[in-house]
């Protein structure tokens, strides 16, 4: 089917964007592999998901496929020529989007048959068959007219599958009360079997969101720690060091003009930074060299602090911390500071700083902050999941809200001192206890997960639920 991994390596070449009409060809690049039988890890480019179950998913494409006539992504490359949104539109729906159903191609489809397929091409990897062993399997039974394992059958289903398999026994077994009997049992069991089922999916559905969204968000500040590291490094930062340590070169406020168009550079290609800076330190305080920020009230418009308004401050925290760091090391903090005039904690405003050291002594110049709206990035990591049947909250560690979402309202940033209400005992229990990582849940009930990117931090908590019914 165009397509193999060596799973031992970690390369992959690149995809170049192609044409939806050339979908049923394998493209190249971060994303491998047929569009129209793709799986969503390899749609996302997600290479390091990649595996057996990848190619389980393959085998479930091509079960759809003699099952309707048709490729499980065809009704998506069709949709993505008709609203022109091209490949890479159809490709993010593959990576985001529901399985496709047999049945909603081909209405005469075996539901059993159909179930196998869902299993096969779950969205989730590991809710598909473990081997291509287990799929033929299932085939074979329902071919053999057994029980399917990825199909729950009723119990009349399964009488009726008995009764065609043992005729001359259930002839003889078959009497009117016990068809009274039978019906109203299986009628019970049945209704109490899809109530167990659909709260265990649902349940099972919450506690994979919150371990893809954990997952993310750690990503996310990983890439950031990337971003601030590769900032230190631009060559005008150690220019403006050797100029203020009189070493022969260009003077201070060339090397000051040439870091504010990198820093304006950055800004315009990173939405999510609010403002980034250079700052020195000196004894007991930190002092901007160069400051360029995003204007509040206008966000396309980013702006150069005039020199005469740069700040500096005394008994900085921020500079104490990142003072003690070693090079390449990256402070994260939520926390205000004296240099952005906050009155109390910013949720939506998280603050990444690194150390800057002079190449030629070797000794603690200042910092590099950026600030970045990390809120909008939590908003962001929600809304890529889909659909969510359930209430998510995002908070700091001590369960102050960033972001929440539910089936009704969407994705809500928080207002001001929101917290999670009729917060359960136990997490409201673990979270008294600073400090402390922690994943807990209960059967149906919820899930918790907090962690930390920063030792020394907030952490980020996590917590989702079904939703509430409210009483009428």
């Amino acid at each position: 089917w165009g397509l193999a991994k060596v799973i031992s390596e970690t390369s992959a070449e690149i995809l170049v964007d192609s044409d939806v009409q050339s979908a049923d060809r394998t493209s190249e690049g971060q994303v491998l592999g047929t569009p129209l039988y793709m799986a969503p890890e390899q749609a996302a480019g997600r290479l390091d998901e990649l595996d057996h179950r990848t190619d389980i998913y393959g085998l479930g494409a091509i079960l759809f496929a003699i099952i309707t006539g048709c490729a499980p992504h065809e009704k998506t490359q069709k949709e993505s020529v008709d609203t022109g949104v091209g490949s890479r539109g159809m490709i993010s729906v593959i990576a985001s989007g529901k399985t496709p159903l047999a049945r909603e191609v081909n209405a005469d489809a075996d539901p059993r048959l159909e179930a196998i397929c869902c299993k096969a091409m779950a969205r989730r990897s590991y809710a598909r068959y473990q081997s291509a062993a287990n799929l033929a399997e299932d085939v074979q039974r329902w071919m053999a007219g057994e029980l399917v394992t990825a199909y729950q059958e009723s119990n009349r289903q399964r009488v009726s599958r008995w009764v065609s398999q043992h005729p001359r026994i259930s002839q003889t077994l078959i009497g009117s009360a016990m068809l009274v009997l039978v019906a109203l049992t299986t009628f019970g069991m049945s209704a109490r079997h899809s109530r167990l089922a659909a709260l265990t999916a649902r349940f099972a559905a919450i506690t994979s969101d919150v371990r893809e969204m954990e997952s993310q968000l750690r990503s996310v500040v990983s890439d950031l720690q990337k971003d601030v590291r590769f900032v230190a490094s631009v060559p005008p930062i150690q220019g403006i060091i050797d100029a203020r340590n009189d070493v022969t070169g260009e003077d201070e406020e060339v090397w000051r003009g040439r870091l504010e168009t990198t820093f304006i550079g950055l800004l315009r290609s990173n939405t999510e930074y609010l403002g980034l800076s250079f700052e020195s330190s000196t004894e007991n305080s930190a002092s901007e060299i160069v400051r360029v920020e995003r204007n509040p009230a206008d966000p396309s418009l980013i702006r150069v602090r005039p020199k005469s308004r740069l700040k500096s401050v005394e008994s900085d925290v921020l500079m104490t911390a990142v003072a003690k760091l070693q090079l390449g090391d990256v402070k994260l903090t939520l926390e205000r500071t004296a240099r952005n005039n906050l009155a109390t904690v910013d949720l939506s405003r998280l603050f990444l700083a690194t150390p800057v050291y002079c190449e030629r002594s070797g000794e603690f110049f200042g910092m590099v902050v950026i600030e970045t709206d990390y809120a909008q990035r939590i908003m962001d990591v929600i809304a890529g999941l889909g659909y969510i049947d359930s209430e998510i909250f995002v908070t700091d560690g001590y369960g102050n809200v960033f972001v929440w979402s539910n089936p009704e309202s969407g994705v809500q940033l928080a207002t001001v001192g929101q917290t999670i209400s009729d917060l359960p005992e136990a997490v409201a229990s673990r979270l008294s206890r600073e400090g402390e990582p922690f994943r807990m849940s209960s059967q149906n009930e919820y899930v918790a997960s907090r962690f930390f990117l920063d030792p020394a931090g907030r952490g980020i908590m996590i917590f989702a639920r079904p939703p509430r019914v409210e009483p009428r």
